[in-house]
């Protein structure tokens, strides 16, 4: 047996997550996303009350965010996000109000 090998769990999750949070998950278009950067998108939108929630936010996000909290919505929940800019920042990043029927609305529970 190899000498490297291990059996243990805690022994091998660190090199998992780590893949598993850079693993190419969407694509759209020309743009690819991780399943790291859409977790991320996700928990900046979901409801504080539970991630299974409908979603209602406000956020200034940039094009790609706005893009990858799309992709994230749908991923995480089933859901399509209603994305309604509602204005601009200084800095160019997009005010966006969005919101979704969520992970239970979508599974009709």
């Amino acid at each position: 047996m190899d000498s490297n090998f291990t059996t243990t769990p805690e022994a091998q999750m660190p090199a998992f997550t780590e893949m598993s949070d850079s693993e190419i998950v969407a694509k759209l278009g020309d743009l690819e996303f991780s399943r790291g950067e859409l977790e991320g998108m996700f928990n900046a939108v979901a409801n504080p009350a539970g991630w299974k929630q409908e979603i209602s936010r406000t956020l200034a996000l940039t094009n790609r965010e706005r893009v990858a909290t799309h992709v994230a919505i749908e991923f995480f929940t089933g859901s399509r996000a209603v994305i309604e800019h509602v204005g601009k920042t200084d800095d160019g990043r997009l005010i966006c109000r969005i919101r979704a029927a969520g992970y239970y609305q979508t599974i009709g529970a």
